[in-house]
């Protein structure tokens, strides 16, 4: 490692660069599978999304369509929350934490 500090940070930085090329996969993130909760079903979601399409067509939240839709993701959001939960207790169950 003879020469100056910026030769030396040069072959340094493009070995690594190197390196990081060859060994470091590269992952793509989907949009949709990092906004969701760990706890939301599949049926949920699509009860979601279509609650704002709903909502954007209307443009009122006190519109019949609007109101019918909205009961049944908040109905869907519960039962995906009690599901997940219950499928907690069954793995954690109570002689498990004692």
């Amino acid at each position: 490692m003879k020469g100056n500090v910026n030769e030396n940070w040069a072959l340094f930085k493009g070995r690594l660069l190197d390196l990081q090329q060859k060994y470091v996969p590269k992952a793509t993130v989907q949009g949709e599978k990092c906004r969701k909760e760990i706890w939301l079903m599949h049926k949920a979601v699509k009860t979601i999304k279509r609650k704002y399409k709903v909502y954007r067509k209307y443009k009122d939240s006190k519109h019949p369509a609007g109101i019918r839709v909205d009961k049944k993701a908040h109905k869907e959001i519960r039962k995906a929350k009690y599901n997940f939960e219950r499928k907690l207790d069954r793995i954690l169950s109570p002689s498990m934490l004692m």
